[in-house]
């Protein structure tokens, strides 16, 4: 185990809880793109749910910090600063929806949906391999799960760029709004490619 067992909770079970809530804020929300603006209970309930996991991920982030603090390792606890990117910037995409309510053209929104299933995609896979990496697993497929990222965060790149090719020709009311919501969404598979990388990095020196 890379984290000192001092630091009080089962050390173990701290990194997957952390992980697993980095991972449920990037299921949010993708639920919450799918449910927008169609359903709108649903919606809400994947704005709540992101703002809890948001919160949650804090906290037990805070608690990650005392552990790491205590063993001295630094660069383990970049990884989980640069994960915890992922709920803060999942939280800020949601509420900003949730918050200006635009009309989403249907062929924008359909990229924006396939934007949130690719994020989830690449969150799985980097909760995964974290891990395993912290918690000494012998068998953790670093580099190959990293490249797997990588290749999903360029189909969002690609996705992104298309998006914002066509708002950038629509004469919307709505289209400033829809250009920020576009690059924000952007922003959380590229939070999982920064700390895919890190790993990747941190894995190279053992």
């Amino acid at each position: 185990m890379r984290i000192d067992a001092d630091a009080g909770a089962d050390p173990d079970e701290e990194v997957v809880t952390y992980l697993d809530g980095v991972a449920a804020s990037a299921a949010a929300l993708a639920r919450g793109l799918r449910t927008y603006p169609d359903d709108e209970i649903a919606f809400l309930d994947a704005v709540a749910e992101v703002k809890r996991r948001e919160s949650a991920c804090d906290e037990q982030l805070q608690t990650l910090q005392v552990a790491l603090g205590r063993r001295g390792d630094p660069e383990l606890l970049r990884l989980f600063l640069l994960l915890d990117e992922v709920p803060n910037r999942a939280e800020t995409v949601l509420r900003t929806l949730a918050a200006t309510r635009p009309a989403v053209p249907e062929s924008v929104l359909v990229d924006l949906r396939r934007m949130g299933d690719l994020t989830v995609s690449t969150t799985e896979r980097i909760r995964g391999v974290a891990a395993d990496y912290a918690l000494d697993a012998t068998d953790a497929d670093v580099e190959g799960e990293v490249l797997d990222v990588r290749v999903l965060e360029g189909q969002c790149d690609e996705l992104k760029y298309d998006v914002l090719d066509r708002l950038t020709h629509v004469d919307d009311p709505a289209r400033t709004v829809l250009l920020a919501l576009v690059r924000d969404l952007d922003d959380v598979p590229d939070a999982v490619e920064d700390a895919a990388d890190h790993l990747l990095y941190l894995s190279s020196g053992d």
